[in-house]
């Protein structure tokens, strides 16, 4: 095992980098968020009065876009995410213009917004390291299909390396599942996370935004892009967070929505169906994985693994398993290039999050600061 540890860090070193700075390109992904901008344009009624109204129709528009293509993908959640930094970003570029002192019911907005933001911050850490996880995994398939690929003759001891870092694929995937069914602080990270999301979309605050005239219009802008970022962020992360997961046994948070803003209706269908999805995943005989990506590279990694665990009863006979695997490896490098082609944006994608909820934090507390100064 340590010659599996030691192959896959020689591994690491050399496609890592690959990996991390992989750039995203639109012929790569089914949906665009210029796409998404263009439906939001046709769901939207041109020429709002209100800066809010408009904010709110692009948002509501947007969710609309992605209950329509909801699907538990890499794909999907990248979208799912560009959404959620439209929000964000929408509340950066407003704070500027944020007027002081606030009201007691902006203040109140304010401080939650910043007591959440915390939460979200510590949430995208601990996706940023199921992400790493993610990665190593990959590896590890690639160092078994570079063993498969090599020019090296079939013999005992190449049989024996890729089978164990089949193995090791397999081993990875299976503490993963007993990780979610672990109680109480042996949870992992990622479990607990998902339960704060949970928590948090259920506890949503009312901000009241309506009919309310004692906001400036740029004041109210952000009070109500505070709402949908905080709102978006929790429900969507949590969906990533859930599909990270690999078996979820727990539900999907339910979002709690006291305020209805115009694109509740739309972020409650979402909710449902996302929840359709999720459950004809779980539903599906024989997966591996929530994720569909990631359910196609390890089902046919346990099937290759399978078959050189049968293929031991029959080396006296030259190794006719070999066969069976060349034609299994090239679906194999297929799924495992769209998963890695699939994953970069969406980390990415959270790392920009993390970028805007540090940024906004910041220029919240200045503001604030100043204002009492």
């Amino acid at each position: 095992m340590a010659t599996i540890t030691n192959m896959v860090s020689s591994l690491l070193s050399s496609l890592g980098t690959a990996l991390q700075s992989f750039a995203y390109t639109s012929a790569t992904l089914k949906f665009s968020s210029s796409a998404l901008e263009r439906r939001a344009t046709d769901y939207c009624i041109i020429g709002t009065d209100s800066p809010v109204r408009e904010f709110e129709c692009q948002l509501a528009a947007k969710l609309e876009g992605l209950k329509q293509s909801a699907k538990i993908n890499l794909e999907w959640l990248h979208e799912a995410l560009v959404v959620v930094a439209h929000t964000h970003s929408t509340v950066i570029r407003a704070m500027s213009g944020l007027q002081v002192p606030l009201t007691e019911r902006e203040q109140r907005v304010v401080n939650d917004y910043l007591d959440d933001s915390v939460k979200l911050l510590d949430a995208c850490n601990v996706l940023r390291e199921s992400f790493a996880d993610l990665e190593r995994y990959h590896m590890l398939v690639q160092l078994a299909l570079h063993s498969l690929d090599s020019k090296e003759p079939v013999n005992d001891n190449k049989v024996a390396r890729t089978k164990n870092v089949f193995h090791e694929c397999v081993v990875t995937i299976k503490k993963k599942v007993e990780d979610v069914d672990r109680q109480g602080q042996q949870r992992s990270k990622l479990e607990n996370c998902s339960s704060m999301l949970r928590r948090m979309g259920e506890k949503l605050n009312n901000i009241n935004n309506n009919n309310n005239s004692s906001s400036s219009n740029n004041n109210a802008l952000i009070m109500s892009a505070m709402y949908g970022a905080k709102t978006t962020t929790i429900f969507l992360c949590g969906v990533l967070s859930i599909a990270l997961l690999v078996k979820p046994k727990r539900i999907l948070s339910s979002l709690h929505l006291t305020h209805q803003p115009s694109w509740a209706s739309s972020m409650l269908k979402l909710q449902h169906k996302v929840k359709e999805e999720i459950d004809r995943r779980k539903a599906v005989k024989g997966s591996s994985a929530l994720l569909e990506e990631l359910d196609s590279v390890h089902l046919e990694v346990k099937a290759l693994y399978q078959v050189l665990l049968n293929g031991e009863k029959e080396k006296e006979k030259g190794f006719p398993m070999m066969e069976e695997i060349r034609q299994s490896v090239p679906r194999l490098r297929k799924f495992v290039e769209d998963l890695r082609k699939r994953l970069g944006p969406v980390e990415q994608k959270v790392n920009e999050i993390y970028r805007m909820l540090v940024s906004s934090r910041v220029d919240l507390l200045g503001i604030m600061i100043h204002a009492r100064n």
